[in-house]
Order: structure tokens, then sequence, then C-alpha cells
């Protein structure tokens, strides 16, 4: 908890200037496109972050925000050094004239939605300027991001509160070491589908 509490510092002087479109303003109202602002607002300090376990054995923080439906994931440095690793956003990216869904009602219905954010979930990892990015690490957090969004749609697909898509989900991932300059989020470096196996009552 005290390693928690020097977060907020540590994340400002991690992101700098930085600035990007995670999706947070519009699923954030208010967020301006400083990405520490954006960051800071999924998370919304002081909280108590959640501390999981990456396969590797790797620890990281993260919070849910129940209004944004994002993630925010803070990787820390060596015990003891303060420093960030890393971190990363699980969302969903909100194009500027939105997108059109194409779903299937849980009766077989088939309809068009107009919605301001893409179906497919998008991992941003982010590296500190001069950093050189971690393989390993980027795969750890691709696989956590991968159960976390498989564990939500089997939780949504058993209680029949999700309309089906007409296609796969995926998750998309971008991998981006901050600089000056605003980041680009128009192409993803690498695109995995998302397993949903779930069945009524599971």
């Amino acid at each position: 908890m005290q390693q928690q509490a020097r977060l907020l510092p540590s994340l400002r002087t991690f992101f700098g200037n930085a600035e990007g479109d995670t999706g947070s303003p519009k699923r954030l109202p208010g967020a301006r496109p400083s990405l520490f602002d954006q960051f800071s607002r999924v998370m919304v300090f002081p909280i108590n972050m959640f501390g999981f376990r990456l396969p590797s054995g790797r620890l990281i923080w993260a919070y849910w925000d129940k209004n944004s439906g994002a993630w925010a994931v803070v990787v820390p440095g060596r015990p003891g050094s303060g420093r960030i690793a890393a971190t990363a956003l699980l969302t969903h990216l909100c194009p500027h004239n939105g997108v059109i869904e194409h779903l299937i009602s849980t009766n077989g219905h088939a309809f068009k939605v107009h919605s301001p954010c893409e179906p497919d979930d998008s991992l941003m990892i982010f590296y500190a300027r001069g950093a050189t990015p971690d393989s390993s690490l980027n795969a750890d957090l691709t696989r956590w991001a991968l159960a976390s969004i498989e564990a939500r749609q089997r939780w949504l697909a058993s209680d029949s509160l999700l309309p089906l898509l007409d296609g796969k989900l995926l998750l998309k991932r971008f991998v981006r070491v901050l600089d000056n300059r605003a980041i680009d989020l128009s192409v993803a470096d690498a695109v995995f589908p998302v397993s949903v196996r779930a069945t009524g009552g599971e």
C-alpha cells in the first residue's frame, strides 16, 4: 500500500507531456488529451488497486472503472526503486464518427447499432521515454487482458445481457514508447482472437 501511495507523482513523471486519444474522453467525459489525465481518471486516486500475478509471476496493480469499463494497469519496477516499468490501459477505442456494430439478438434477429466506441477491446501498453519494450512483459499483459475479457464475456453471456456480435471479438494490442509527440493508435501492432466458450449458467 505504501508503494501505491507514491504512484501519483511517479505516474506524472512516467507520462510526462504525452498525449493521445485512448477512448477515455468519450467514456469519461472531461478527460483531456493528456495520457496522464486519462489514465488517472480511470484509476481515480486515492484507491486501493488489485494485485495480480502475471503468468511469469510478475506483480501488477490494476483497477477497473465501472463508469468507463476500462482497466488501468501499473507494472512496478524493481522493489524499492519507486519506478514504473510500464503502464497499460485495457479499454475500447472510440473513433471520431463511431462504429456500426452488427449484432444478433438472443432470438436470432440481426440488427445494426451505431456505437461511439469499437466492440473490440484495445490493450495499450506504454513504456517511458527512452525505454525498450519488453516482449515477454507484453505477452504476459496480453494473456492477462485476454483472460479478463473472456471472463467478462462469459459472465455477460451466461446472464443473456449481451447480444451476440455478428463476427468474432478481437483484442487489439498497441505498444508505445512515450515521447513528446501524440501517440498514434490508428494501427494495432498485433491482434488476438477472444475466445468465449461459455454456455448459459456457467
